[in-house]
């Protein structure tokens, strides 16, 4: 067995049971079933509205269910769901660790996991006071979206310390990254880990702060936590407010990188502040900047520079900034001086036109002279229809670019959307362009159509895409749709005609199907089809079965294997028995692959399960690889809320037939999960 396996399984759960709070593994985190099934995911309260990610993106988003608290929440007036981006967002806030339960049925032949990851944070509040407080915090999480295997528990332990005027914070973290196909964690504690300690004193007139940072080269929490990874980063800043209109503030960092391609690069930040402001409408600010920057090859530089800014509010809604910077730039034995000039205007005449405008001089006397224009417009001049324009260009020794964008959104008719888009890129001799149009109507309940075109391409040489589809729900179970693209790309053209059909016609029974046939010349184009059944006519028995060719990515690559899956879950009493089969035919290659499995679950003792089952895989490809794993487990329900797994697993392996003895495995896993 592999020591990170367990360790990270065991760390997880002791880390439910340390704070109290359950720890959920991928597997008890919306599991996902098999065709027609309900899925239900866990949001975790952070904080904020969202949007919080889902399992699952294009789900049926009249099956929606949400609970929090035991109330059952209301679409649009407690929440708001995108089904095909698979995000939920609430219309309040989500407090910190409040669980909100999210369930929804899948669509057959639709419906597909959703590329985010899983995580499930806690925060507990172990000690709290007034002048001081004490948090433990734990994450376990997917640590690749595209490998479910790979996770990571993160531990810490942080808090606050309140003495009259001043305030010390202090924060831990430990990581354990896992992924039992690989040993993908080399660092030591102190790699695996990361701290900050900050101080804060504030006397009405003046603030200081002081901080310092160390993250770990193998910190696996860099994004979760904020701190980062591979750095070493101290501050000290100091501000100060003498009389209201007048503000000074002075900081420096210091900061080492230690991992990654940036290793050893440090660089050492000044900086000087002042901000006057003589009147309500009225801003100036003085700023030095010195920032020294060194590699562990030994090359650097300086960058030393002055800077004054004035901001302006002028008649009805218009605001203007003009600033002024001189800079020198030591890079070696080189010594470049810079001198920048930028206007900036902002207005809104009439309340349907908005307009920004700027434009920035940049004279160096290494590179010559720069001039940068920017230009944006907003019109609206009906409720239903908005433009927008916007044009940038940049002229300097290498030549001139611009960038034009026009955007139209329109809404004509209830129910009814029209958008367009122009770009517009042009490199001195180069010119790159796209228009795009396309029109969503929904005329009737029943029945939405979209069409679309696009053409892009780069100067005289262009692709077209042209698009329609039509869907239909003739009846409350079952959805019907057909679509046509046509795309030409130089001399070559394809045709796509895409069918599919979801219907459940009686409870028992569910029923998914799609083809998309494919055109090309000399017939190099392939067909995808895939064809999904569910039948349950009473609830102790599931049969399922599907079947795909030529499957699509989620890039849109066709993927060239034929794949068929066959389940059937069956319950005797109170005995389950499971039963799955798979095969993969990857036919240009001339592999074969399939999977059997078979489970059995028995209730023993009072609140406890015992599960037992057998895999057996194989993989021909001139040769026959077969493994087959065996499974014992014990899961034991804590009240009707937590339950507790321990689950081991052996598996042997057999190359044609010949047992491979030196090639076992043993394994073992631990989880504790929740249940809604």
């Amino acid at each position: 067995m592999k020591p990170g396996t367990l360790l990270s399984n065991i760390a997880a759960m002791l880390l439910a049971v340390y704070v109290g709070f359950a720890v959920l593994t991928p597997s008890c985190f919306a599991v996902p079933q098999k065709v027609g099934d309900t899925i239900t995911d866990v949001v975790v309260g952070r904080n904020t509205k969202g949007p919080y990610t889902l399992s699952y993106v294009d789900f049926d988003p009249g099956s929606v269910r949400v609970v929090l608290n035991g109330r059952t929440l209301k679409k649009g007036e407690d929440y708001n769901v995108d089904a095909g981006k698979g995000l939920i967002s609430f219309n309040a806030v989500v407090l910190n660790d409040v669980l909100v339960s999210v369930s929804y049925n899948l669509i057959p032949g639709k419906s597909k996991q959703n590329a985010g990851t899983v995580n499930v944070p806690v925060i507990l509040n172990v000690f709290q006071r007034k002048d001081a407080n004490v948090q433990v915090t734990g994450l376990y999480a997917q640590d690749d979206p595209r490998n479910p295997d790979a996770t990571k528990t993160i531990v810490g332990l942080g808090g606050e310390k309140t003495w009259a005027q001043t305030k010390i914070g202090t924060q831990f973290f430990v990581s354990q990254r896992n992924d039992p196909k690989e040993d993908a964690q080399t660092g030591g504690t102190w790699e695996r880990s990361a701290f900050k300690v900050s101080s804060e004193t504030d006397t009405g007139k003046v603030r200081l702060t002081a901080s310092m940072l160390h993250a770990g080269s193998e910190f696996a929490g860099g994004k979760e936590t904020g701190l980062g990874v591979g750095k070493e980063v101290m501050s000290l800043a100091l501000s100060t407010s003498p009389i209201k209109s007048v503000r000074f503030t002075a900081g420096m960092q210091q900061t080492e990188d230690t991992a990654g391609a940036s290793k050893g690069n440090r660089s050492t930040i000044q900086e000087q502040n002042l901000v006057v402001t003589p009147n309500d409408a009225t801003t100036v600010s003085l700023v030095h900047r010195t920032t020294e920057t060194s590699t562990a090859a030994g090359s650097g530089n300086t960058v030393d520079s002055s800077a004054v800014r004035i901001d302006q509010k002028l008649a009805g809604n218009t605001n203007a900034t003009v600033s002024f910077e001189n800079a020198s730039i030591e890079t070696g034995s080189a010594t470049d001086r810079v001198r920048t000039t930028q206007a900036n205007i902002s207005t809104a005449p009439i309340k349907q036109v908005s307009v920004d405008a700027s434009l920035t001089q940049r004279d160096s006397e290494l590179l010559g002279q720069e001039t940068q224009q920017n230009v944006g417009v907003t019109i609206k001049p009906v409720d239903q229809v908005t433009v927008t324009v916007a044009h940038s260009a940049v002229e300097n020794a290498s030549g001139e670019k611009t960038k034009t964008d026009i955007s139209l959104k329109a809404s004509p008719l209830r129910n009814t959307e029209l958008t367009g888009n122009v770009a517009l890129r042009t490199n001195n001799a180069e010119e790159r362009f796209q228009h795009d149009l396309r029109l969503t109507t929904k005329p009737v309940e029943f029945v939405k159509f979209t069409a679309g075109f696009t053409q892009s391409g780069v100067n005289e040489n262009d692709n077209v895409t042209k698009s329609a589809s039509l869907e239909l729900t003739p009846f409350a179970h079952t959805q019907i749709s057909a679509g046509y693209i046509y795309a030409e790309d130089g001399s070559r053209i394809m045709t796509v005609r895409d069918y599919a059909a979801v219907s459940k016609p009686w409870r028992f029974v569910t029923f998914s199907g799609k083809l998309r046939d494919r055109e090309a010349r000399n017939d190099e184009a392939v067909d995808t089809k895939a064809v999904q059944v569910a039948l349950s006519p009473f609830d102790r028995f599931v049969l399922t079965g599907a079947y795909q060719s030529n499957p699509e990515d989620t890039r849109g690559l066709v993927q060239l294997y034929n794949a068929t899956n066959l389940g059937l879950r069956v319950r005797l009493g109170t005995v389950g028995l499971t039963t799955d089969y798979c095969s993969k035919e990857e036919y240009t290659f001339n592999r074969l692959s399939d999977e059997r499995r078979f489970g059995l679950d028995v209730p023993v003792f009072r609140n406890g399960k015992l599960t037992t089952g057998v895999k057996l895989a194989r993989f021909l490809d001139g040769s026959e690889l077969a493994t087959r794993t065996y499974s014992l487990g014990y899961t034991h329900n804590v009240g009707s809320t937590f339950n507790l797994s321990l689950t081991g697993y052996f598996t042997d392996y057999r190359q044609n037939k010949v047992t491979l003895p030196e090639k076992s495995e043993y394994s073992a896993e631990a989880s504790l999960g929740i249940k809604f």
